[in-house]
């Protein structure tokens, strides 16, 4: 109800809210109480401080600008429409992993990345939200950086694999569109450095028994995976990709794609006659499948008491074989996919005859 000269009139309106309809009634209470002529009269309103005194700039600026009433809704009917604010002064760091997370799941560059580089970028990404997932991606430092890696308390490896995973979420961050920070903080994050590991290569007898513990496990369900690894030395990644038809017994070859090879260039490798004859056993037993779950690749490890081998030990071993058996540089660094500093770095040397002779005379 509302009074003007003396007589009550009804007045009616709709509202979205009743937040908003308490309000309108508080200010057509307060003109009546007041009256019509009165310039200056308090009224209720739902706008917080700070948007009202953004309100009474814009108008300020409007009335300037020699524009009147209904300046300030026209101007904001003609705002292109936003489900969220994803300006750079607005977004934290929890919507900016999510939208992340998006990106790699279902963007075109995002499926570009191999599937464990997804997987890798998508769950270190997330680790990220423990300490700074209600900053704003514009006000993360590298100082703020500099304390989650610390706070994780992780090997000098991991802390480095975590720093290089911030740096692609923030460099993806401060690109177009998005443009939610001007630079990459993790450029100025410094942490130690890994000291560079030698290769574990594996013996005779520790080989021989992880063969015989995978022809025992569910089949010998895990061999076509070990002894690719241990004779054809391709890298786990590399396995994961492989398929069947790219294993060619009867001219003893492996062809690794260009798309499948960590770097990006296709290679044929040459099969040892050990390599050859555990994949024809393991072909009559209908045993292609060259994707064991990691949980039966573990099993066969804890049986052959090799639980705390390291992961690429596999194809340390095959390099160190074949750089001994063919004593060249060129012909090992083209077989097994590195560069000849490397093999002459880290793999010359390391494997005795006797001791090679012994790893390619293992039979099914």
């Amino acid at each position: 109800m509302h009074s003007v000269n003396g007589e009550r009139l009804r007045i009616r309106e709709n509202f979205a809210t009743e937040l908003a309809a308490i309000a309108r009634k508080h200010e057509l209470e307060a003109k009546a109480l007041q009256g019509e002529n009165v310039r200056e009269a308090l009224r209720a309103t739902i706008l917080t401080a700070h948007q009202l005194g953004e309100a009474e700039s814009a108008w300020q600026l409007a009335s300037a600008l020699g524009h009147g009433e209904g300046a300030l809704v026209r101007a904001v009917a003609s705002l292109p429409a936003h489900d969220k604010d994803m300006s750079a002064a607005s977004v934290r760091m929890d919507e900016a992993v999510a939208e992340f997370r998006q990106w790699l799941a279902s963007s075109e560059a995002g499926m570009k990345l191999r599937p464990r580089t997804r997987e890798n970028l998508r769950a270190r990404a997330s680790r990220l939200l423990l300490t700074l997932g209600r900053m704003l991606v514009s006000e993360v430092s590298a100082d703020d950086l500099e304390k989650w890696l610390l706070s994780m308390n992780l090997a000098a490896r991991s802390r480095q694999n975590y720093r290089l995973v911030a740096s692609r979420l923030f460099s993806w961050c401060a690109e177009r569109p998005r443009r939610w920070c001007s630079s990459n903080p993790v450029k100025d994050v410094h942490v130690t450095q890994p000291r560079p590991s030698e290769p574990v290569v594996l013996l005779p007898v520790q080989c021989k028994t992880l063969l015989r513990a995978a022809q025992e496990h569910r089949g010998g369900i895990v061999v076509p995976f070990l002894v690719i690894a241990l004779y054809g030395g391709l890298r786990r990644s590399e396995i994961e990709r492989l398929r069947h038809d790219q294993i060619n017994l009867v001219d003893r070859e492996i062809r690794i794609e260009a798309s499948q090879s960590k770097t990006g260039r296709s290679r044929v490798i040459a099969m040892e006659p050990a390599l050859a004859a555990w994949l024809e056993w393991c072909g009559a037993r209908g045993l292609i499948n060259y994707h064991p779950r990691r949980k039966d690749v573990e099993a066969v490890r804890e049986a052959a008491g090799l639980s705390t081998w390291s992961a690429n030990a596999l194809r340390h071993t095959a390099i160190s074989v074949k750089a001994r058996t063919c004593k060249s540089f060129v012909d090992t660094s083209e077989w097994a996919g590195n560069s000849e500093p490397v093999i002459r770095k880290h793999y010359w040397g390391r494997m005795t005859s006797s001791d090679a002779a012994s790893i390619l005379a293992i039979a099914p």
